[in-house]
C-alpha cells in the first residue's frame, strides 16, 4: 500500500444467521508518499599500502577510500539511487560505485541490485542501507593548498 500510488479503498460485509449480508460504504484511504534518504560520508585507508608512508596522516600519493552510506529513512520503497561526489581536490575525483547492501532490516533481502557495480542501486526498501566506495589519490597541489 505504500508504494502504490494515491489510495486505496475498502469495504466491509457483515452476517448472521439473521439477517442477510449487509455491505458497508465504501472508506477511501489516501497514503501519503514521502520519499527520503540519509546520507553518511566517511573515509580511510581501506587498504595495505594505501598510506603510503605509513605515518596516519594524508600525505601526497595516498589513496583515501570513500564509504557513502545512503539509508532509506521513509516508508516507501526508492529506486534507482546513485551517488555524485562533487568533490574539491585537484586529483581525479572519486567515482562512487562498489555499492553492496550493508544494513539490511526484516524482511531480508528485499532490497536489490539488477546490476553490480555500475555507480546504481536499483531498489532500495525502508530502512535499508545500501553503501558506495570511492577512492581518491591524493595530490600535490592538495596538500599545497591547505
Amino acid at each position: 500500500d505504500m508504494d502504490a500510488t494515491g489510495s486505496f479503498t475498502n469495504t466491509a460485509t457483515y452476517d448472521t444467521t439473521q439477517t442477510t449480508p449487509l455491505v458497508s460504504n465504501i472508506v477511501t484511504t489516501l497514503v501519503t508518499r514521502t520519499p527520503s534518504l540519509l546520507i553518511a560520508k566517511s573515509w580511510s585507508f581501506a587498504n595495505p599500502g594505501d598510506d603510503v608512508n605509513s605515518n596516519g596522516l594524508v600525505d601526497r600519493n595516498d589513496t583515501v577510500t570513500y564509504a557513502y552510506a545512503v539509508t532509506n529513512n521513509s516508508k516507501v520503497t526508492i529506486s534507482s539511487v546513485t551517488i555524485a561526489d562533487v568533490h574539491l581536490g585537484a586529483g581525479t575525483p572519486p567515482i562512487p560505485a562498489n555499492e553492496l547492501i550493508t544494513g539490511d532490516v526484516a524482511p531480508l533481502a528485499d532490497s536489490t541490485d539488477a546490476t553490480s557495480n555500475n555507480s546504481l542501486w536499483s531498489i532500495l526498501r525502508p530502512a535499508d542501507t545500501v553503501t558506495f566506495k570511492g577512492t581518491y589519490v591524493v595530490t600535490q597541489t592538495d596538500i599545497d593548498n591547505q
